[in-house]
């Protein structure tokens, strides 16, 4: 009896999850964290299914690894950030919000969904089960992979500083400490900085 009891436990606990992950910006410095996540992920026996613009590509690829390649993303990155030094305008928060979430980002969803195998799961035309969604929450849409799965999902940031996206995972911090990342300054020291960093914070809710 206590054989069979050990047995249970050991399978019960060493069972593997199946994970499907979206990781949509096309930046290396993002794409370089989420990689280490999705190869342990995928090392630690779990079946891994990620969509990404940076796969990994190894040599030696893990059997239950599948990279979904769109890394053509990098086109429209190019071309924002080529808009971007055109402008040549230093960025407030509220032009920086609607540039990336309301312009860019939407751009970018519909050209990954233009890919058959990206299409093909946010449709799940073939009926596909997951136990785990990992997405970067940049665009509120790729959450919608956990309600068409039925399964949890967890947000995963590769950058600090980003109030919105922080907010958007459950770990909030205060302006008046710790200004937005693209304010011109890196610390709140003056009550001047407190001040616009708490209002900057402020406006990218009510505006």
């Amino acid at each position: 009896m206590k054989v069979v009891a050990i047995v249970l436990f050991v399978v019960k606990f060493g069972s593997c999850a199946k994970i499907l992950a979206h990781f949509i910006m096309p930046s290396i410095s993002h794409q370089f964290v989420y990689q280490k996540i999705w190869k342990e992920l995928s090392l630690r026996g779990h079946e891994v299914t990620v969509i990404t613009p940076n796969p990994l590509k190894d040599e030696n690829p893990l059997a239950n690894l599948t990279e979904i390649d769109v890394s053509f993303s990098y086109v429209l990155m190019k071309k924002a950030l080529e808009k971007n030094a055109i402008d040549n305008i230093t960025p407030d928060i509220g032009s920086v919000i609607k540039e990336i979430f309301i312009e860019f980002m939407p751009r970018l969803f519909d050209l990954q969904m233009k890919d058959p195998d990206v299409s093909r799961i946010y449709k799940n035309v073939n009926g596909e089960k997951y136990d785990l969604v990992i997405v970067e929450p940049l665009y509120p849409v790729v959450y919608g992979l956990a309600a068409k799965y039925d399964c949890p999902s967890v947000g995963v940031i590769s950058l600090s500083g980003f109030k919105i996206v922080e907010r958007s995972v459950g770990n909030p911090s205060h302006p008046a400490l710790y200004p937005d990342v693209f304010l011109d300054y890196s610390n709140a020291e003056t009550l001047w900085q407190r001040m616009h960093s708490t209002y900057s914070d402020m406006i990218t809710y009510f505006r």
